[in-house]
């Protein structure tokens, strides 16, 4: 009988490539969907690349000092991205990249102290054993002036230099302005970072900076992303089917798009899913029901939580509330509306008929967690409104798991 084996042309013999089964396409799966890569291919954020690039590297760009902040909530692709354009920009290997994360210095002189090391080691000089931030600014200038070549020094997290120490930050701004050819690039999780540090400024007029904002990601983006990752492990798209079913992904994705867009969740969510089916050996693909469980586990609403949270009583009237706008569009409603679905909830279940007073104090309770908004409650009850301020979904997500 014919051997599976090829000869190759050499005249070795060439294995044949063997197929995994699904529990080692779901363990090779777990290992690579870690929480902080995406794709290395980067699905979307065609604009913000695009952004990137134009003020790194276009024409002159780095013959010029400059300040950028990548802004955007967590989870959003910032510094993956960053990492992808500073590792495949043809641009990129004409730029020295230092890249450090404010999270691993406990405040701003070891911040400056290892930068200051860095670049006396690029320099091939011996560096200062002072932890002065004056005298580290002075040589971390002069090593810059006399390298006099592109610098890109990259500080993740920088918003956290600001939140865990209350040491004066302008060194570190600074930097660029004294430093030919050199990019100060600072990430941020606030949107609102860039105009909180604006006062740094305010005596350095000629330094050019810009901020670049990455919006969340919305469902269709996480979808693909997802669909990005598992293809790019296995190399090929029927992997992502026999691991993953079309109702999870858009699960996962209307639910993640629906609320932080933090592509980590999803990545976390998937890998969660797939060790519990590991050590189920259930060999098939991720359902809905195995993403939604686990997501309702580690991932409440803060509205969800509350809502389990509080006693039966005010449940019940969050009940009422939830089945006065149930398939409707409605989201205020009148006192009284409110009040007599209460009531009935209660009847019901064989209990007597709320007191106002009794209702009123349970409805200050639901204001005070966020769940709804009163109007004119204190003056005039009978004539006042019930708002739903928190999203219908956490509320029913809530309610789901209580048992009247």
């Amino acid at each position: 009988s014919q051997s599976p084996c090829k000869t190759s042309p050499r005249g070795s013999i060439k294995k044949p490539k063997l197929e995994l089964s699904i529990l080692e396409k779901q363990a090779r799966a777990i290992d690579y969907l870690t929480a902080t890569a995406l794709p290395m291919n980067i699905i979307g954020r065609e604009k913000e690349k695009a952004e990137i690039i134009k003020c790194l590297f276009t024409g002159n760009a780095l013959d010029q000092s400059k300040t950028y902040y990548i802004c955007g909530k967590p989870g959003t692709g910032k510094t993956s991205v960053l990492n992808f354009i500073l590792k495949n920009s043809p641009f990129a290997p004409t730029a020295k990249v230092h890249f450090m994360n404010a999270m691993t210095f406990p405040d701003i002189k070891s911040f400056m102290r290892k930068l200051d090391v860095d670049l006396c080691k690029e320099r091939k000089v011996s560096h200062s054993d002072s932890y002065n931030i004056d005298v580290l600014s002075l040589s971390i200038q002069e090593s810059l002036k006399l390298l006099n070549s592109p610098h890109i020094i990259v500080v993740d997290e920088l918003d956290t230099f600001v939140s865990k120490t209350s040491d004066d930050i302008t060194p570190i701004f600074q930097i660029p302005l004294f430093a030919p050819k050199t990019a100060l690039i600072g990430i941020a999780n606030s949107t609102g970072f860039f105009t909180n540090i604006a006062q740094y400024y305010e005596n350095f007029p000629v330094l050019k900076r810009a901020q670049i904002i990455f919006d969340a990601y919305n469902n269709k983006e996480i979808v693909e992303i997802i669909k990005g990752k598992i293809e790019e492990c296995f190399s090929d798209k029927q992997t992502v089917e026999q691991l993953v079913s079309e109702g999870a992904l858009r699960y996962i994705g209307n639910k993640i798009g629906g609320t932080s867009g933090d592509i980590r969740v999803a990545f976390d969510t998937l890998r969660e899913s797939l060790i519990r089916d590991v050590e189920a050996r259930k060999e098939g693909p991720i359902e809905m029901s195995d993403a939604a469980a686990w997501m309702n586990k580690k991932y409440k609403s803060k509205t969800c939580t509350h809502i389990q949270s509080l006693p039966k009583t005010n449940q019940m009237i969050v009940a009422a509330i939830y089945m006065r706008s149930e398939g409707t569009q409605k989201t205020i409603f009148k006192f009284s509306e409110i009040y007599e679905k209460y009531s009935f909830l209660n009847s019901q279940m064989g209990l007597s008929r709320p007191s106002f007073s009794e209702f009123c104090e349970s409805l200050h309770v639901l204001e005070d967690y966020g769940i709804i908004k009163t109007e004119m409650l204190h003056k005039n009850p009978l004539g006042s409104s019930v708002e739903i301020v928190s999203p219908i979904q956490e509320i029913k997500e809530g309610l789901e798991e209580i048992e009247f």
